[in-house]
C-alpha cells in the first residue's frame, strides 16, 4: 500500500499529502483552543487599592478644624501610577510591605523599602509611584493630617 501512495504522489505533483493536511488541522485547532483558554484566564489585578482605616477630627481646642485619616494603599506587583496629583494636606507614608519608587516634581526619584517613612508637603506635586517588584505587592500606610473639608487627592490640571 505504501508503494501505491508513493506512486500516486509522484503522478500528482500538485496534490498535498493527506497526512500534512491532517497535521496542519491539528496544529490550527490546538492553537485556537489554547488561545481561547488564554482569553478566559482571569486578568491580573493591577489597580491600586486605597482603603480608609480611620478618620477622626481632633478634639483638643488647639486643633479645632483639624482632622487625621489613616489609610492603606495596596500597590500590586509591577503597578505604576503616573497621574500627577497633589494632596491639600500633610501626608506621611510608612512602607509596611514591599518596595516602591516615588517621584515628586523637581526632585529625584526615591526608592523606599519595608520599614521606611516618607513625607509629602501640602500641595507638593506627586508625579509617579511604581512598584518595581515583579512578584510582590507593596503596602503603604498613609497618615493624612488636614483641615476639615480639604481636598485629599486632586489630579493636576483639574
Amino acid at each position: 500500500m505504501l508503494d501505491r501512495i508513493k506512486f500516486e504522489f509522484s503522478k500528482n505533483q500538485n496534490r498535498i499529502p493527506m497526512k500534512y493536511i491532517f497535521l496542519h488541522l491539528i496544529w490550527i485547532s490546538t492553537s485556537i483552543s489554547l488561545k481561547a483558554q488564554h482569553n478566559h484566564l482571569p486578568a491580573k489585578k493591577t489597580e491600586f487599592e486605597h482603603t480608609m482605616l480611620f478618620q477622626k477630627a481632633f478634639s483638643d481646642p488647639g486643633y479645632t478644624g483639624k482632622e487625621v485619616m489613616v489609610a492603606q494603599l495596596l500597590v500590586p506587583a509591577r503597578a505604576k501610577d503616573t497621574i500627577a496629583h497633589h494632596h491639600d494636606c500633610q501626608l506621611i507614608g510608612y512602607i509596611a510591605e514591599g518596595e516602591v519608587i516615588t517621584k515628586m516634581k523637581d526632585k529625584d526619584p526615591i526608592h523606599l523599602t519595608k520599614g521606611q517613612v516618607f513625607y509629602e508637603y501640602p500641595n507638593e506635586i506627586h508625579e509617579s509611584l511604581i512598584n518595581p517588584n515583579k512578584k510582590k505587592k507593596a503596602l503603604i500606610i498613609l497618615y493624612y493630617l488636614y483641615n476639615t473639608g480639604a481636598n485629599l487627592y486632586k489630579p493636576e490640571g483639574k
